[in-house]
C-alpha cells in the first residue's frame, strides 16, 4: 500500500525556529555534527523548504508490516545548466535519447546514429515470470523458478569455447547471493552503469527487469514537469489523498499512458546499458554476442517493451528469438492448480 500527499504547513513560528536553528545553532556546532552525519546542514535546508513550501509525503508498506516513510521533493535545477544565454555541461550519454530524465526543455539531445555499427547481437527471450514478488520472497516458487533459471543457462553454458562458457548475470540485488553460489560473474540492477568488468563477456543473462512502482515514474515526470509539482501543492488534502490512492493503484487514466510510457523507456535505457558492460561495446570485436532475457512476454508492458528493444536493434542487424515458458514450470504450475469440489486432482494432474 502507498499513502502519498501533499504535507504542507503555514505556520510562521515554525519557519522562524527552522531558521534560527539552521543559522544560529549550525553555524556554531558545524564541525563536530558534520564529523558525526556530513548530510545534517543539506537535511535541515531540506527541512526547512518543507516547512515553507511543502513536500510529498510517501509512506510504502514493506516486509513484516513495516512502512518506509520519506518526503520527496522536486527542485527545477534549471539555473545551473546555463551561464548566460550559453549551454554549461555537455553530457555524454548513449542512453539519452531514450531515457525520460533527459525530457526537460534545456536539454538538446545530439543523435550519434551515424556512429553506430551493426550489431552482431542476439536476444533470446524465456517466457516466464521473473517480477519480484516471484523471485525474491523465497518459498516454494522462488526457489522453482530461480533452480530453473539455473538448470536452463548452465545447460546453454555446455557447449561454449573459452570466453563464450563465461556468462554475466544480472539479477535483483536480493537475488544475488543466490546466482554468486552458481556463476562467477553476477551483477545487480543499478551498479552495472559505467563499468567495464565484463567487456571480454559474450553472454549475458537478464533476469527480470529494473522495475519500480509507479509512483517512482511519476515523480520523474514531476521532474521534468515542474508546472505538475506546482499544481499538486495547490490540492487540498483531500484532493491529494485521493489523487495519490487513485495513482498508485494505476487507476488514474489520465496518468496511466504517461507512467506507462516512462517505466518503458526506463527498463529498456537500463537493458541497454547492462548489456552494453559485455563485448558489444568494442568496436573491433567481430564474435556472436548473446543475450537471455527472463520475463513474461503474455504481459502487456513487458510485450511492449520487447517490441522496443526491437525497434532499438533491428535495424543494426540484431536477431530475436522467443522460447516457451520451460517445462519444467509448466509441471510445477499444473500440480499447484486447484480442483474443482469434491476432486482430489484434475485431469492434467493425473
Amino acid at each position: 500500500m502507498i499513502m502519498t500527499m501533499i504535507m504542507k504547513t503555514r505556520s510562521c513560528t515554525i519557519q522562524i525556529l527552522l531558521y534560527i536553528f539552521c543559522v544560529l545553532f549550525l553555524k556554531q556546532n558545524m564541525e563536530p555534527l558534520t564529523k558525526q552525519y556530513n548530510c545534517i546542514l543539506k537535511d535541515m535546508l531540506c527541512l526547512q523548504e518543507i516547512a515553507k513550501k511543502g513536500a510529498i509525503f510517501n509512506s510504502v508498506k514493506k516486509k513484516h508490516g513495516n512502512c518506509e516513510r520519506s518526503f520527496i521533493m522536486v527542485r527545477d535545477n534549471k539555473e545551473y545548466f546555463y551561464l548566460g544565454k550559453d549551454k554549461k555541461f555537455f553530457v555524454f550519454d548513449a542512453t539519452a535519447d531514450i531515457d525520460p530524465h533527459y525530457d526537460l526543455d534545456y536539454v538538446e539531445v545530439i543523435s550519434g546514429e551515424r556512429y553506430n555499427k551493426p550489431l552482431n547481437m542476439l536476444i533470446t527471450n524465456v517466457k516466464m515470470s521473473t517480477s519480484k514478488n516471484v523471485l525474491c520472497k523465497g518459498g516454494k516458487k522462488s526457489n522453482i523458478s530461480t533452480n530453473v533459471i539455473v538448470t536452463y543457462l548452465r545447460n546453454k553454458l555446455k557447449y561454449g569455447i573459452g570466453k563464450q562458457r563465461e556468462i554475466l548475470i544480472v539479477v535483483y540485488s536480493d537475488l544475488i547471493h543466490r546466482f554468486q553460489k552458481e556463476f562467477r560473474n553476477v551483477g545487480y540492477f543499478e551498479n552495472l552503469k559505467g563499468f567495464n568488468d565484463f567487456k571480454d563477456l559474450y553472454r549475458m543473462a537478464h533476469v527480470g527487469m529494473n522495475r519500480f512502482p509507479n509512483m517512482a515514474y511519476y515523480f520523474i515526470y514531476c521532474g521534468c514537469h515542474m508546472e505538475e509539482y506546482h499544481r499538486l501543492s495547490e490540492m487540498r488534502e483531500d484532493e491529494s489523498l485521493d489523487f495519490f490512492t487513485l495513482l498508485s493503484k494505476n487507476h488514474n487514466k489520465e496518468y496511466e499512458y504517461i507512467i506507462n510510457k516512462i517505466m518503458l523507456r526506463c527498463m529498456l535505457a537500463d537493458f541497454e546499458q547492462n548489456i552494453f558492460r559485455l563485448a558489444i561495446r568494442n568496436y573491433e570485436s567481430t564474435d556472436n554476442v548473446h543475450i537471455w532475457t527472463f520475463y513474461n512476454t503474455d504481459d502487456y508492458l513487458y510485450s511492449e517493451l520487447s517490441a522496443m528493444i526491437e525497434d532499438r536493434y533491428k535495424p543494426y542487424g540484431a536477431l530475436f528469438e522467443y522460447e516457451d515458458t520451460p517445462e519444467e514450470l509448466k509441471i510445477e504450475k499444473v500440480k499447484d492448480r486447484k480442483p474443482p469440489n469434491g476432486k482430489k486432482m484434475t485431469n492434467a494432474q493425473k
